[in-house]
């Protein structure tokens, strides 16, 4: 009897453990209704019918920011975009900035986009959002109006690495060699292209 409890206080300390390592998902917007929580900075950003829509084609660095948890070992990232529109040769581009700690400015954090050159880029953005710099080689293809792609970042804090997925298949993992602190926000940001925002979802794992 005494064998058997002991099997019992083992597995639950195991099952327990293997509950707090599991990725947690602490932040989830399918954009169903406005619930506020998102700010239009710059660019014209809002909530309809399921999206979060950019309808402003014009700006360069268009900015919706919104407050979110990013503190953990391992944080991941994932959001669904359709790209709508663009007027520039190089678009349509959009990305998702994280560890963002100035929502407004940026500033300093960790930025993955897409624009029509490339399939996709990962960069740390300097004191200004306008300085990127890359954290490696981008991914040869070519981001089309039209298409809507499911893009997933994982960000491994303790190996300081960086794995992008693009519709579920890995395309890149980039090394970290300086660490940010963890901010509290992230922003999506356009360069001249209109955009559709399915979902977004945050998981961390400590």
């Amino acid at each position: 009897m005494k064998l058997k409890a002991q099997w019992i206080i083992i597995t639950l300390l195991a099952f327990t453990l293997a509950t707090l390592a599991a990725p947690k998902l602490v932040f989830e917007d399918n954009f169903d209704k406005d619930t506020g929580k998102w700010f239009s900075f710059s660019g014209d950003w809002f909530v309809e019918k399921g999206y979060l829509i950019n309808e402003d084609i014009n700006h360069t660095t268009s900015n919706v920011y919104c407050q979110v948890p990013q503190k953990g070992k391992i944080v991941t990232y994932e959001y669904k975009i359709l790209m709508l529109d663009t007027i520039v040769e190089y678009g349509p581009l959009c990305g998702l900035h994280f560890y963002v700690e100035d929502p407004e400015e940026r500033g300093e954090s960790y930025f993955f986009y897409q624009a029509k050159p490339f399939l996709i880029k990962m960069v740390k953005t300097g004191p200004t959002e306008a300085i990127l710099n890359p954290l490696g080689d981008v991914i040869a293809g070519t981001t089309e109006v039209g298409k809507e792609y499911v893009l997933k970042a994982i960000f491994d804090t303790k190996k300081g690495e960086i794995t992008l997925f693009i519709n579920g298949e890995e395309v890149a993992v980039y090394e970290v060699l300086e660490d940010l602190d963890p901010g509290e926000y992230i922003s999506f940001r356009t360069n001249r292209t209109t955009v559709k925002i399915d979902y977004i979802k945050v998981w961390v794992e400590n």
